[in-house]
């Protein structure tokens, strides 16, 4: 991953990355009823980027993917560099709710 741009990895530079990054933070972006109904990857957390039933983008995205890295604690830039891996269906919303956490300060996206 690169400092200040959104990477995109294969499946298996993802899993490596997994393997070897115990504190990266896996995401899936989809939606709630997308995560609960289809298969989703264990070890993810479900942060949706958009929500239904209006297919709203989520004003709460960064903050909750803060919340989820800090555990709560007060944000610190050292929290920044925390790997971040971004899963969806496309590929579409894990990008676009990568760039709002490179606009955000974090650093591995």
């Amino acid at each position: 991953m690169t400092k200040n741009i959104v990477t995109h990895l294969s499946a298996k530079k993802a899993w490596d990355l997994i393997q070897k990054e115990p504190k990266v933070a896996f995401i899936d972006v989809r939606s709630d009823m997308e995560y609960l109904f289809i298969r989703h990857p264990s070890g993810s957390v479900n942060i949706p980027w958009i929500e239904e039933p209006n297919w709203e983008v989520n004003l709460h995205f960064v903050r909750d993917v803060r919340k989820l890295i800090l555990g709560g604690v007060i944000d610190s830039p050292e929290h920044h560099s925390v790997p971040v891996l971004l899963i969806c269906r496309s590929g579409n919303r894990s990008d676009e709710a990568g760039k709002l956490l490179v606009e955000n300060g974090f650093k591995r996206v």
